[in-house]
């Protein structure tokens, strides 16, 4: 990839990290800004950041923000930030400041169309150039999903089944699903999993979504309570267990992710 000037500059001119530092970094599976912590700096103006689950990704300087790089920034209305989204817990995404409060909060409009109050510390500043780049990369990444098969939960039954995406709905993270019977659903990209959702090392109690359903190729949320060869063993949600899950068919699950669909995928039970 050819860099951009200004992001050359900023790669090189921004203060070099260490170890331990707490930071505002942008994660290349889908262009979002997460906090994370500083690992290793690389030498050659990039670093290895962990973030709140335990992923490591090599990140270069003009695509992390600390509170320092931020603390002299005076926000204005119709200023280019990166804040945080009133949708998606601990995600950072790119909008304009509409509107300065005088509580120190302002009003932001994401690159999705939505709008939120935001404190201040949550809105970091950012160049017209990097604002453009980073949106024209994360709608690049909503765009990839578009015609692929993907496991998307049914929002009629709770649990997760094969599906494709149709199409982008409007400007943010939702999709057109088509299911295997040819009915289509509306479905957030938080509950879609595919080729381009990010892939965790698996591990002993970690939480998955398998497929507890092999006839029917349904999905639920469960955890590995252990292994059988090449194989995982999983217990459901919906109180079976498998012992023949094969790993790359599994998607990790945050422990919260995993509590929000286990109470989803209930309340659809209990509506039956």
């Amino acid at each position: 990839e050819v860099l951009p000037e200004p992001a050359a500059v900023a790669r090189q001119s921004l203060p070099k990290l260490g170890p331990g530092q707490e930071v505002l970094a942008r994660w290349s599976d889908e262009g979002w800004y997460y906090r994370g912590t500083v690992k290793q700096a690389l030498g050659d103006d990039s670093y290895y950041i962990e973030d709140s689950v335990g992923d490591m990704e090599k990140i270069y300087r003009e695509d992390i923000i600390t509170d320092d790089d931020d603390a002299n920034n005076i926000i204005q209305s119709g200023d280019p930030i990166i804040g945080l989204h009133p949708s998606y817990s601990f995600s950072y995404a790119p909008g304009v400041v509409l509107e300065v409060l005088p509580d120190l909060w302002t009003v932001v409009r994401y690159y999705d169309g939505s709008e939120a109050k935001v404190p201040r510390e949550e809105v970091y500043k950012m160049t017209a150039e990097k604002f453009e780049r980073d949106v024209a990369y994360i709608l690049q990444c909503e765009d990839s999903w578009v015609g692929h098969a993907v496991v998307a939960r049914d929002d009629s039954d709770g649990a997760y089944h094969l599906g494709t995406v149709k199409e982008r709905v409007g400007n943010g993270r939702q999709y057109v699903v088509q299911w295997a019977d040819e009915t289509m659903q509306v479905q957030s990209s938080s509950c879609i999993f595919g080729a381009f959702t990010k892939r965790h090392a698996l591990a002993l109690g970690d939480r998955v979504l398998a497929v507890a359903d092999p006839v029917g190729l349904i999905y639920l949320p469960g955890w590995i309570t252990g292994t059988n060869g090449q194989k995982l063993v999983v217990k459901f949600c919906n109180g079976t267990t498998s012992a023949h899950i094969n790993p790359r068919q599994c998607f990790w699950l945050s422990q919260e992710y995993f509590d929000i669909a286990v109470s989803f995928w209930k309340t659809k039970q209990g509506e039956k």
